[in-house]
Protein backbone atom coordinates (compact mmCIF):
# COMPACT_ATOMS: atom_id res chain seq x y z
CA UNK A 1 0.00 0.00 0.00
CA UNK A 2 1.40 3.18 -0.65
CA UNK A 3 1.72 6.12 1.21
CA UNK A 4 -0.79 8.64 2.38
CA UNK A 5 0.31 12.05 3.00
CA UNK A 6 -1.08 14.16 5.30
CA UNK A 7 -0.69 17.60 4.30
CA UNK A 8 -0.01 20.84 6.47
CA UNK A 9 0.26 24.21 4.45
CA UNK A 10 2.00 27.05 6.02
CA UNK A 11 2.13 30.82 4.40
CA UNK A 12 5.10 31.48 6.39
CA UNK A 13 7.81 29.09 8.20
CA UNK A 14 11.71 29.50 9.65
CA UNK A 15 12.09 26.00 7.87
CA UNK A 16 9.66 23.03 6.27
CA UNK A 17 12.64 21.02 7.88
CA UNK A 18 12.61 22.48 11.39
CA UNK A 19 8.68 22.23 11.77
CA UNK A 20 8.42 18.50 10.49
CA UNK A 21 11.37 17.42 13.18
CA UNK A 22 9.41 18.70 15.62
CA UNK A 23 6.18 17.45 14.68
CA UNK A 24 8.20 13.84 14.53
CA UNK A 25 9.85 14.48 18.03
CA UNK A 26 5.74 15.03 18.75
CA UNK A 27 4.66 11.15 17.41
CA UNK A 28 3.49 12.60 13.67
CA UNK A 29 3.01 9.99 11.91
CA UNK A 30 4.42 8.67 8.71
CA UNK A 31 3.39 10.55 5.49
CA UNK A 32 3.24 14.07 7.35
CA UNK A 33 3.67 16.84 5.30
CA UNK A 34 4.91 20.51 5.88
CA UNK A 35 4.59 23.13 2.98
CA UNK A 36 5.30 26.76 3.69
CA UNK A 37 4.99 29.16 0.65
CA UNK A 38 7.75 30.67 1.81
CA UNK A 39 11.13 30.40 4.44
CA UNK A 40 12.72 32.74 6.70
CA UNK A 41 15.82 29.94 7.69
CA UNK A 42 15.36 27.47 4.77
CA UNK A 43 18.49 25.02 4.63
CA UNK A 44 19.74 22.12 2.49
CA UNK A 45 23.08 20.06 2.96
CA UNK A 46 25.72 21.25 5.30
CA UNK A 47 23.54 23.56 6.17
CA UNK A 48 24.06 25.80 3.44
CA UNK A 49 21.35 28.32 2.83
CA UNK A 50 18.03 27.97 0.25
CA UNK A 51 16.83 31.07 -1.23
CA UNK A 52 12.48 30.80 -0.02
CA UNK A 53 10.84 33.27 -2.29
CA UNK A 54 7.60 32.67 -3.32
CA UNK A 55 5.97 30.93 -6.22
CA UNK A 56 8.95 28.19 -5.47
CA UNK A 57 8.02 24.99 -3.49
CA UNK A 58 9.22 24.06 -0.17
CA UNK A 59 8.26 20.61 1.28
CA UNK A 60 9.52 18.24 4.06
CA UNK A 61 7.84 14.61 4.38
CA UNK A 62 8.08 12.24 7.42
CA UNK A 63 8.91 9.10 6.45
CA UNK A 64 9.60 5.45 8.81
CA UNK A 65 10.78 2.99 6.58
CA UNK A 66 11.49 -0.53 8.11
CA UNK A 67 15.50 -1.04 7.42
CA UNK A 68 19.08 -0.41 7.91
CA UNK A 69 20.10 3.26 8.84
CA UNK A 70 23.06 2.74 6.26
CA UNK A 71 20.63 2.38 3.93
CA UNK A 72 19.10 5.57 4.18
CA UNK A 73 21.13 8.09 1.60
CA UNK A 74 19.90 6.03 -1.12
CA UNK A 75 16.48 7.85 -0.75
CA UNK A 76 18.21 10.79 -1.82
CA UNK A 77 17.68 9.07 -4.94
CA UNK A 78 14.36 7.71 -4.20
CA UNK A 79 13.25 11.51 -4.23
CA UNK A 80 15.58 13.00 -6.78
CA UNK A 81 14.28 10.40 -9.20
CA UNK A 82 10.77 11.37 -8.06
CA UNK A 83 11.11 15.03 -8.58
CA UNK A 84 12.95 14.65 -11.75
CA UNK A 85 9.64 12.32 -13.42
CA UNK A 86 7.40 15.30 -11.73
CA UNK A 87 9.24 18.04 -13.63
CA UNK A 88 9.67 16.71 -16.98
CA UNK A 89 5.95 16.62 -17.28
CA UNK A 90 5.77 20.39 -16.88
CA UNK A 91 8.55 21.38 -19.07
CA UNK A 92 8.59 21.73 -22.55
CA UNK A 93 12.10 19.36 -23.36
CA UNK A 94 12.09 16.45 -21.05
CA UNK A 95 15.72 15.74 -22.14
CA UNK A 96 17.18 18.65 -20.60
CA UNK A 97 16.76 17.16 -17.32
CA UNK A 98 19.99 15.53 -15.40
CA UNK A 99 20.58 14.42 -12.10
CA UNK A 100 23.54 14.89 -9.97
CA UNK A 101 24.59 13.09 -7.57
CA UNK A 102 24.06 12.65 -4.63
CA UNK A 103 20.75 14.96 -4.52
CA UNK A 104 20.16 17.69 -7.01
CA UNK A 105 17.81 17.89 -9.85
CA UNK A 106 19.29 20.14 -12.98
CA UNK A 107 17.44 21.61 -15.97
CA UNK A 108 20.25 22.63 -18.61
CA UNK A 109 22.99 22.34 -16.44
CA UNK A 110 21.51 24.46 -13.50
CA UNK A 111 20.16 23.24 -10.19
CA UNK A 112 16.44 23.03 -10.16
CA UNK A 113 16.02 21.09 -6.84
CA UNK A 114 17.69 19.85 -4.06
CA UNK A 115 16.82 16.93 -1.56
CA UNK A 116 17.95 16.68 2.35
CA UNK A 117 17.55 14.13 4.26
CA UNK A 118 17.79 13.97 8.01
CA UNK A 119 17.61 11.28 10.67
CA UNK A 120 16.71 10.46 14.15
CA UNK A 121 17.99 7.04 15.75
CA UNK A 122 17.18 5.70 19.12
CA UNK A 123 19.78 4.40 21.93
CA UNK A 124 20.61 1.65 19.99
CA UNK A 125 21.24 3.28 16.71
CA UNK A 126 17.99 2.15 15.32
CA UNK A 127 15.98 4.38 13.41
CA UNK A 128 13.33 6.41 14.52
CA UNK A 129 12.37 8.31 11.36
CA UNK A 130 13.86 10.38 8.70
CA UNK A 131 12.91 13.81 7.65
CA UNK A 132 13.28 14.38 4.42
CA UNK A 133 12.77 18.09 2.46
CA UNK A 134 13.11 19.06 -1.06
CA UNK A 135 13.31 22.59 -2.48
CA UNK A 136 12.00 23.14 -5.98
CA UNK A 137 12.45 26.17 -8.76
CA UNK A 138 9.17 26.74 -9.69
CA UNK A 139 8.73 30.04 -11.23
CA UNK A 140 11.54 31.78 -10.35
CA UNK A 141 15.31 30.80 -9.35
CA UNK A 142 17.93 32.92 -7.52
CA UNK A 143 20.00 35.66 -9.36
CA UNK A 144 23.22 34.41 -11.43
CA UNK A 145 22.55 30.76 -10.26
CA UNK A 146 20.00 27.94 -11.38
CA UNK A 147 17.19 27.34 -13.11
CA UNK A 148 13.25 27.27 -12.84
CA UNK A 149 10.52 25.20 -14.07
CA UNK A 150 9.23 28.19 -15.75
CA UNK A 151 11.91 29.13 -18.18
CA UNK A 152 11.41 25.72 -19.80
CA UNK A 153 7.51 25.13 -19.03
CA UNK A 154 5.21 24.39 -21.24
CA UNK A 155 2.50 26.96 -19.83
CA UNK A 156 3.36 30.25 -18.52
CA UNK A 157 1.65 29.95 -15.46
CA UNK A 158 2.33 26.63 -12.69
CA UNK A 159 0.10 25.89 -10.10
CA UNK A 160 1.97 25.49 -7.38
CA UNK A 161 -0.16 23.06 -5.24
CA UNK A 162 -1.34 20.68 -8.15
CA UNK A 163 2.34 20.81 -8.77
CA UNK A 164 3.12 19.38 -5.31
CA UNK A 165 0.76 16.97 -5.06
CA UNK A 166 1.69 15.29 -8.43
CA UNK A 167 5.49 15.31 -6.47
CA UNK A 168 3.49 13.57 -3.78
CA UNK A 169 2.03 11.05 -5.63
CA UNK A 170 5.59 10.27 -7.66
CA UNK A 171 7.47 9.90 -4.41
CA UNK A 172 4.69 7.63 -3.14
CA UNK A 173 5.29 5.55 -6.01
CA UNK A 174 9.14 5.60 -5.80
CA UNK A 175 9.16 4.88 -2.00
CA UNK A 176 6.80 2.27 -2.44
CA UNK A 177 9.31 0.58 -5.27
CA UNK A 178 11.99 0.88 -2.75
CA UNK A 179 10.73 -0.63 -0.12
CA UNK A 180 8.96 -3.60 -1.90
CA UNK A 181 11.69 -4.37 -4.59
CA UNK A 182 14.80 -2.61 -2.69
CA UNK A 183 17.45 0.30 -4.32
CA UNK A 184 18.43 -1.46 -7.74
CA UNK A 185 15.24 -0.62 -9.76
CA UNK A 186 15.80 2.80 -8.33
CA UNK A 187 19.79 3.03 -9.40
CA UNK A 188 19.01 1.51 -12.87
CA UNK A 189 16.15 4.28 -12.85
CA UNK A 190 18.58 7.20 -11.74
CA UNK A 191 21.27 6.23 -14.19
CA UNK A 192 19.32 6.95 -17.45
CA UNK A 193 18.78 10.54 -16.08
CA UNK A 194 22.42 10.59 -15.00
CA UNK A 195 25.76 12.12 -16.84
CA UNK A 196 27.02 10.22 -19.27
CA UNK A 197 29.91 7.85 -18.27
CA UNK A 198 33.24 9.37 -19.07
CA UNK A 199 32.15 13.19 -17.76
CA UNK A 200 34.71 14.61 -16.58
CA UNK A 201 33.97 15.84 -12.65
CA UNK A 202 36.20 17.05 -9.60
CA UNK A 203 34.37 16.11 -6.26
CA UNK A 204 35.52 17.40 -2.94
CA UNK A 205 35.12 14.66 -0.69
CA UNK A 206 36.28 14.23 3.14
CA UNK A 207 39.29 12.72 2.23
CA UNK A 208 40.21 15.94 -0.07
CA UNK A 209 39.74 16.87 -3.93
CA UNK A 210 39.44 14.65 -6.78
CA UNK A 211 39.48 14.45 -10.17
CA UNK A 212 38.31 12.11 -12.75
CA UNK A 213 35.57 10.64 -14.68
CA UNK A 214 31.78 9.50 -14.12
CA UNK A 215 31.69 5.75 -13.97
CA UNK A 216 28.39 5.84 -12.03
CA UNK A 217 27.05 4.15 -9.54
CA UNK A 218 27.77 1.41 -7.49
CA UNK A 219 25.26 -1.01 -6.11
CA UNK A 220 24.96 0.89 -2.85
CA UNK A 221 24.78 4.34 -4.62
CA UNK A 222 28.29 5.14 -4.04
CA UNK A 223 30.08 7.50 -6.39
CA UNK A 224 32.15 5.67 -8.81
CA UNK A 225 35.03 7.79 -10.35
CA UNK A 226 37.66 6.76 -12.38
CA UNK A 227 40.91 8.45 -12.00
CA UNK A 228 43.83 9.25 -14.37
CA UNK A 229 45.95 6.79 -13.47
CA UNK A 230 42.78 4.49 -13.81
CA UNK A 231 41.91 3.71 -10.67
CA UNK A 232 38.31 3.47 -9.72
CA UNK A 233 37.75 5.73 -6.33
CA UNK A 234 34.56 5.15 -4.22
CA UNK A 235 33.04 7.99 -3.20
CA UNK A 236 30.67 7.91 -0.60
CA UNK A 237 29.88 11.50 0.40
CA UNK A 238 30.99 15.05 -1.07
CA UNK A 239 30.27 17.90 -4.25
CA UNK A 240 30.42 17.36 -7.76
CA UNK A 241 31.62 19.71 -9.80
CA UNK A 242 31.35 19.43 -14.05
CA UNK A 243 34.84 19.82 -15.38
CA UNK A 244 36.38 20.27 -19.06
CA UNK A 245 39.33 17.91 -18.22
CA UNK A 246 40.30 15.42 -15.69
Amino acid sequence: MMIDWAIHCFDRLESTQITLKDMAEQGAVEGTVVHALTQDGGYGRFKRQWVSSGGNLYLSFLLKPHCAVHTISQLSFVVSLAAANTIQDYIKDPDIIRLKWPNDVLMNGQKCSGILIEIDTNSAGDLNWVAAGIGVNVMTSPPDMGAAIKEYGKNENIDLIDFRDALLMNIAKTYDLWRHDGFTPIRDKWLLHGFEDGQNMTVQSSHGRLQGAYKGLDESGNLLLETKDKIIEVITSGDVEMTSGA
